[in-house]
């Protein structure tokens, strides 16, 4: 089993909260003979207010001191999962979950908005310490 980011069930909950179903825990994927997984696969239940929209989701946190390489790290997962999954699951959409905080101090200003849409990066941020979903970026 892979390692999980220490606010994964946080972001979790958050989603099951707003009415998501979670139906993979992680969501694998394959790239050949390779293996690799998103966090979370997750769809609305039936009838709710999105309808039948499915995501995946990648967690982090951006804990460590390496926060560029975090960053880094998570771009490059969320290209590669959104490619694999254009193919595999072409419904399901790719995001990436992060603490608003970290959306603040790395991505809110004119270079992390161009990196945003250049590679038209989805995310999800959240609060870990009030424990709330504070704003889908699509």
């Amino acid at each position: 089993m892979p390692q999980k980011d220490r606010v994964h069930d946080l972001v979790r909950r958050l989603l099951e909260e707003a009415g998501w179903v979670v139906t993979h825990d992680p969501l694998y994927l394959r790239l050949g003979d390779r293996k690799t997984y998103v966090d979370l696969g997750a769809e609305t239940a039936i009838g709710a207010q999105r309808g039948d929209r499915k995501i995946a989701v990648e967690i982090k946190s951006f804990l460590g001191v390496a926060v560029m390489s975090e960053l880094e790290k998570a771009i490059g997962q969320f290209i590669i999962y959104r490619g694999i999954l254009s193919v595999r699951d072409p419904e399901r959409e790719t995001f990436v979950a992060l603490p608003s905080d970290a959306y603040q101090s790395l991505l809110n200003n004119i270079e992390g908005q161009s990196i945003i849409a250049s590679c038209a990066l989805k995310m999800i941020l959240f609060d870990d310490a009030k424990e709330v979903i504070v704003q889908w970026i699509e």
